[in-house]
C-alpha cells in the first residue's frame, strides 16, 4: 500500500534541513513506528503493546483517510535522515476553529541517549514551517507527563516556552503525575503593507481549481455544482487569452504560499468590471477579502467596479461595505454592490 505524497489541506509535501526531511507519513514506516511506540510506551497515552495487525489496520483505516479530509484531526509525518525514517510525529488534536494543535514526536529509540536534543530541535524547526506557514495555526503546544525532565531542555532549545503545570493531572502507574505544557505562538506578523497581488499564470491552474471547488466557495457561487477539471482547464485558458478578464493571486511577502484569488470581468452591458474573490480556507476570518478589494481598487483606479453577492453571504457583503462599496440594488437572489 502507498499513501498519497501530500495532504489535501496543504500544498507542500516536504521540508528539509541539513540532510533531514519531514514528509507526509509513509505506510512503509508503520512497523518501525510500532516498535518505537512499544519500546517507549512508558511515556505515551498508549495502554497496551501494539501488534502488527493492529498497526496495519490503523494505518489503512485511520491514517490513510487523513490525506483526503478537508480538516483532519491530525496530520502525521515521517522524519527522515536521507531516505531512512528515524522518527515520526505531527500535529494532533487539531482545533481548526481556534487554530491550535498539540505537537507529537517520537524518534528511533536507539537515538535517544546520544541525539535526543538534536533531533527534537531539527524536528521542531521543520514542523514550524508546516504549522505556521502552511496551516496558519496560531499556537502549537506539547502535553507531557512529568516523567522525562530531560525533555524540557530539548523543548526550550527547540523554541518552545514553558506555559503551565497541571498538578496531579493524570494517573500513571497508580500514582498521580503532573502534566507540563510548553507552547509556541505563530511568530509571523503580517503587515498590511506586505500584501500584494500577482497576476495569475497557467502554473496557478491547480490552486485555482482547488479554491473553486472548496465547498463554501461553491455554496456562495450562483452556480453551485462542482467544477470538472477539464472544464476548468478550458475556462482558465480562455480567461488568460481575454482582455476582459484578469485573475490575481494574493500573497504576503513574509509567507511562501498563495492566500486567495480575485477575478475581475468586464461586462459589455454596463462597461463595469465585476469582481469575484475567494480566500484560502486556512486564512479566512482575517480580513483578506477586504485587503484584496482595496488592492484591486488601486489597480483599477478610476474604473467602474461592481459585484453580485448572494444575500446570505454575509462575510462578502461585510467586506464590500467596509471597502466603501455601495449597495445599488437587492432582491431575494442577489445584492448588487458598486464602487
Amino acid at each position: 500500500m502507498k499513501f498519497p505524497d501530500r495532504y489535501r489541506i496543504m500544498p507542500s509535501n516536504c521540508y528539509s534541513l541539513d540532510g533531514y526531511k519531514l514528509i507526509p507519513i509513509r505506510y512503509e514506516d508503520r512497523l518501525d513506528i510500532m516498535h518505537w511506540r512499544n519500546e517507549q510506551i512508558y511515556h505515551l497515552r498508549q495502554k497496551e503493546l501494539l501488534t502488527e495487525e493492529q498497526q496495519d489496520n490503523y494505518f489503512k483505516e485511520v491514517v490513510n483517510e487523513l490525506f483526503n479530509e478537508e480538516y483532519p484531526s491530525q496530520i502525521l509525518f515521517s522524519y527522515l535522515e536521507g531516505e531512512r525514517c528515524i522518527g515520526y510525529g505531527g500535529l494532533v488534536h487539531i482545533d481548526w476553529e481556534n487554530k491550535n494543535a498539540e505537537i507529537s514526536f517520537m524518534m528511533d529509540t536507539a537515538l535517544e541517549n546520544e541525539y535526543f536534543n538534536k533531533h527534537w530541535k531539527n524536528y521542531l524547526s521543520l514542523l514550524y514551517k508546516y504549522a505556521f506557514e502552511e496551516l496558519n495555526l496560531h499556537k502549537i503546544y506539547t502535553y507531557a507527563f512529568d516523567i522525562r525532565p530531560y525533555l524540557y531542555k530539548a523543548l526550550g532549545d527547540g523554541g518552545l516556552s514553558y506555559e503551565t503545570r497541571l498538578k496531579e493531572h493524570v494517573l500513571f502507574d497508580e500514582e498521580y503525575k503532573d502534566v507540563i505544557i510548553h507552547s509556541k505562538l505563530n511568530p509571523i506578523v503580517l503587515s498590511d503593507r506586505d500584501y500584494y497581488l500577482r497576476e495569475a499564470t497557467i502554473e496557478d491552474v491547480e490552486i485555482l481549481f482547488h479554491w473553486a471547488n472548496d465547498p463554501s466557495v461553491r455554496n456562495n457561487s450562483f452556480t453551485t455544482e462542482a467544477i470538472v477539471w477539464e472544464n476548468h482547464i478550458n475556462w482558465v485558458k480562455n480567461r488568460f487569452n481575454s482582455d476582459e478578464t484578469y485573475i490575481y493571486i494574493l500573497y504576503n511577502s513574509k509567507l511562501e504560499r498563495p492566500l486567495g484569488q480575485i477575478r475581475i470581468d468586464c461586462l459589455t452591458e454596463d462597461k463595469a468590471w465585476y469582481i469575484g474573490y475567494s480566500v484560502d480556507k486556512l486564512y479566512r476570518r482575517q480580513g483578506l477579502g477586504l485587503k484584496m478589494l482595496d488592492l484591486i481598487k488601486e489597480k483599477q483606479h478610476g474604473q467602474k467596479l461592481r459585484a453580485k453577492v448572494k444575500p446570505d453571504n454575509l462575510s462578502s457583503s461585510k467586506a464590500f461595505l467596509k471597502s466603501n462599496f455601495k449597495e445599488l440594488s437587492r432582491d431575494k437572489e442577489c445584492i448588487l454592490y458598486g464602487y
